[in-house]
């Protein structure tokens, strides 16, 4: 970042798509609140979930999606009762099962720890402040930014990742007249992110306990998932009968084979058909 920012412009971005620094696809938060009503209200038909997982049917449901979507005009002029909300609303339902997931997996066990990250942020951030004071004062980095960094009442989160750019903007020029080395101000910059991510995690946590137990609002999730896209794939069998293109357009889910353990030295039996149509 170049231009001078202002507090609220300091916190963690989204860029490519993606929240910075998670690899998750943006608004998948978003859409969770706002489908939170459908979700808490899903009935789950334990046996149709059963063999499926979440990470792996989102990520085939968001490949296909633009596919699917490609097909909106078709059936809705061949079947005029299709309910084609489901289709409007397919990426949304994956996104939401994306974050059930994700809520799922951290209250089960891998709940982010925030203290570590936050003592070594703020061990980071006042060894960043010390060492670009001199930085500003001989005009290689900019004295206006770092007063607000300073002096501002942004979070930790932020305050790392708006250092780490003051730092990184201005790095041609004071690298080597600084004892800040560039794995210090690329830590600030990771940082940043983890502890915005972490705290999301926590206060989504806190919301999700009132609603139920995790992995029953991750398989209503998932429920919601697999019922629209069958519902797009019936439509899609029917105006692509012809063309018979229904698998590339939008492939039959896979589901999870649970592999038996063999004996020493037994040969493995062909894997059967797990295609769930």
């Amino acid at each position: 970042m170049i231009e001078a920012e202002t507090k609220s412009e300091r916190t963690v971005t989204k860029a490519n798509g993606k929240k910075r620094g998670s690899g998750v696809p943006a608004g998948t938060a978003e859409a969770f609140a706002r489908m939170e009503a459908k979700i808490t209200a899903a009935v789950v038909d334990a046996d149709k979930l059963a063999g499926f997982e979440v990470a792996s049917t989102v990520t085939a449901v968001l490949g296909a999606l633009p596919a699917i979507q490609g097909q909106r005009e078709a059936i809705v002029g061949a079947l005029p009762t299709h309910p084609i909300a489901l289709l409007d609303e397919l990426e949304e339902r994956v996104l939401a099962a994306w974050h059930a997931n994700v809520l799922a997996v951290h209250a089960n066990g891998a709940k982010t720890e925030l203290a570590p990250l936050e003592a070594e942020g703020k061990r980071l951030r006042e060894d960043l402040l010390i060492a670009a004071e001199p930085l500003a004062h001989r005009e290689l980095v900019d004295r206006r930014k770092l007063s607000d960094i300073r002096l501002g009442d942004a979070p930790l989160a932020a305050d790392l990742t708006a250092l780490g750019d003051l730092y990184a903007s201005s790095w041609t020029k004071i690298a080597g007249k600084t004892p800040v080395e560039k794995r210090e101000l690329e830590r600030a910059q990771r940082l940043g992110a983890e502890l915005a991510l972490a705290i999301e995690t926590q206060e989504q946590l806190s919301h999700l306990a009132e609603l139920g137990d995790a992995d029953e609002v991750k398989g209503k999730a998932l429920a919601l998932v697999l019922e629209a896209y069958e519902s797009c794939r019936r439509a899609i069998a029917y105006v692509r009968w012809s063309e018979g293109d229904l698998e590339a357009i939008a492939p039959a889910l896979k589901k999870k084979v649970a592999r038996a353990k063999r004996a020493p030295g037994e040969e493995s039996p062909a894997p059967p058909s797990v295609a769930e149509n």
